[in-house]
């Protein structure tokens, strides 16, 4: 890992602005990589953490989770 950025997302944004937000956050972290690569200064680091992988979910878990907390 070169670099991170935590978000923290308003009550105004959504499922939509979240790739936005993290697209926002992420391109000042890419250009100082660029940086830092071309000055020959890149200090990875290890991180010690379990690896996952998160995404949107599915329609059909959607539909599940509905179900299943009897939504409808």
């Amino acid at each position: 890992m070169l670099y991170q950025a935590r978000l923290t997302p308003t009550d105004a944004d959504n499922y939509a602005t979240f790739p936005y937000l993290q697209l926002a956050a992420a391109l000042p972290l890419m250009e100082q990589a660029a940086r830092d690569a071309l000055a020959g200064t890149l200090a990875p680091q290890t991180v010690n953490l379990p690896s996952r992988l998160w995404s949107h979910p599915t329609i059909w878990s959607y539909v599940a989770a509905g179900l299943r907390r009897g939504a409808w």
